[in-house]
């Protein structure tokens, strides 16, 4: 008799898990056409874009002095 209790827990629970897979890729699915229209208006996203804007030209690097361990 548990059995059936148990299993019905479970299959409630694998919908449940379903059902917010589902959700989250609306909501991604909602994101991403949003994002469409925008670029397509004319929109641009800075995060999208390389090289990043208020980068002009990336630092020389440094050069670090070898010291001697005692």
């Amino acid at each position: 008799m548990e059995g059936i209790v148990l299993e019905g827990m479970t299959v409630g629970f694998d919908i449940a898990i379903a059902a917010f897979l589902i959700l989250v890729a609306a909501v991604t699915g909602t994101f991403l056409a949003w994002m469409a229209t925008e670029e397509e208006a004319g929109a641009r996203f800075a995060w999208a874009e390389w090289p990043l804007p208020e980068t002009a030209e990336p630092a020389p690097p440094r050069e670090e002095k070898v010291r001697l361990a005692a």
